[in-house]
């Protein structure tokens, strides 16, 4: 019988963000968050981050202030790495744009979320940072599709796009997602999903395992 892994994925939109949700966050967090310019980068990172603790104490019953969410950078230190949860076995990815948050959640191994609000700008202009050999996009929510399926697998291997988004290959967007290539990485497996999300955003997760995976997608109101 072959081996099944499961990955759910949670959304919420963002909202004004209470004194109470403030509490949740880490020092080096709200430090973070001070250091944003913008009022809505300020809302979707301390969203996110409350998302991320109410939806692991659900399934955990622990109390959501407890969580501890780390993002210490690997190479420098710093607060931008891949969030972790010490002592959780949990692997757990993060990702917001527009009015959406979202974070995935399993124990199946690391993993990646990403995703992208679709613009009414062309993006093909951004095509040539993106696209690899062989890839083509026929229109702007193409290119994002790409962006995402991309994105969301440098986030689970934690290379982040400084590994080159044209040496990641994945399969077009016409097609069920899926990895054909990665820099440096020949032996890297992972299962892919395109997500449903909701109306106006694309998103994409992977997950590095061999093993079959079910995604599952779930919606908060957490007001």
């Amino acid at each position: 019988m072959r081996r099944e892994e499961s990955c759910a994925v949670h959304w919420m939109s963002t909202r004004e963000v209470s004194a109470d949700d403030l509490e949740m966050l880490s020092a080096p967090e709200r430090h973070r968050m001070s250091r944003l310019r913008r009022p809505a980068d300020r809302t979707r990172f301390a969203c996110a981050s409350i998302l991320a603790r109410r939806v692991v104490a659900m399934g955990t019953g622990l109390d959501p202030r407890a969580i501890v969410i780390d993002r210490r950078c690997a190479s420098c230190g710093a607060g931008h790495g891949k969030p972790t949860m010490p002592g959780l076995g949990l692997f757990v990815s993060i990702a917001h744009a527009g009015e959406v948050v979202g974070v995935a959640v399993t124990r199946g191994g690391d993993v990646g979320l990403d995703v992208e609000p679709i613009a009414d700008s062309d993006l093909l202009g951004l095509s040539r940072d993106i696209l690899g050999a062989g890839e083509t996009a026929r229109s702007s929510t193409d290119v994002l599709r790409y962006w995402t399926r991309k994105e969301a697998l440098v986030k689970a291997t934690g290379d982040g796009i400084v590994v080159g988004l044209t040496g990641v290959v994945v399969t077009s967007p016409s097609e069920p997602p899926e990895m054909l290539a990665y820099p440096g990485r020949q032996d890297l497996r992972a299962r892919m999903a395109d997500l449903r999300c909701r109306a106006g955003y694309v998103a994409s997760i992977a997950l590095l395992t061999s093993a079959q995976v079910r995604f599952a997608e779930q919606w908060h109101d957490f007001s």
